[in-house]
């Protein structure tokens, strides 16, 4: 797996995109709060990004079939820069309760578009280590190391929570360049 650069391209930015969707989870509600928003209503809100991940779920796959895989994790980084964009710019409670949209759209068309990508590129032999390396170094290490980094970056900055969701910007921008990068050979591979 190691000396598969398409699967080391997708282990990257899944590395790279967990880290910054952290962000989404642990910082996107204090900020909410410290907005205005009551504790009370976090949950619910919260909500409405697994809303549409449950609504766009079972389309997927018609998607992914049409336009390909590297159109998927494209929409998906797009949606988390755009995300940690409005959480860096705006304040409004409304603009950032909704873009839990965009959270939803991340877990969909890059989460799960990547994790079958992966899925193609591995034999059936490796498919469980594949799997296995994600969940380690990105949704293990990418998390724990980002989190050390934005703690560090609110620190700096008085304990505000802005320069996070610039940091996960640039996280995400990065995977979004890595997956447009590798785009030509990733697009060789075709779903059944």
């Amino acid at each position: 797996l190691f000396y598969d650069k398409n699967y080391m391209t997708l282990l990257g930015a899944f590395f790279l995109v967990s880290g910054s969707f952290s962000f989404v989870v642990y910082y996107g509600p204090p900020y909410l709060q410290a907005n205005g928003v009551s504790k009370a209503w976090i949950g619910p809100i919260q909500c409405i990004g697994v809303v549409l991940e449950v609504a766009l779920f079972p389309f997927l796959r018609v998607y992914i079939r049409r336009w390909g895989f590297v159109s998927s994790l494209i929409i998906g980084c797009s949606c988390l820069v755009l995300r940690h964009f409005l959480y860096y710019y705006f304040t409004n409670p409304w603009v950032l309760a909704f873009s839990y949209l965009l959270a939803g759209m991340v877990i969909v068309f890059f989460h799960i578009g990547l994790s079958i990508l992966v899925n193609m590129i591995a034999g059936k032999s490796v498919r469980a280590t594949a799997q296995t390396l994600l969940v380690v170094f990105g949704s293990g290490v990418g998390p724990m190391l980002t989190n050390f980094i934005a703690g560090r970056l609110s620190e700096s900055a008085g304990n505000s929570l802005r320069p996070i969701f610039g940091f996960g910007m640039i996280l995400a921008l990065a995977a979004l360049v890595l997956i447009i990068w590798r785009a030509p050979h990733l697009k060789e591979i075709r779903p059944n």
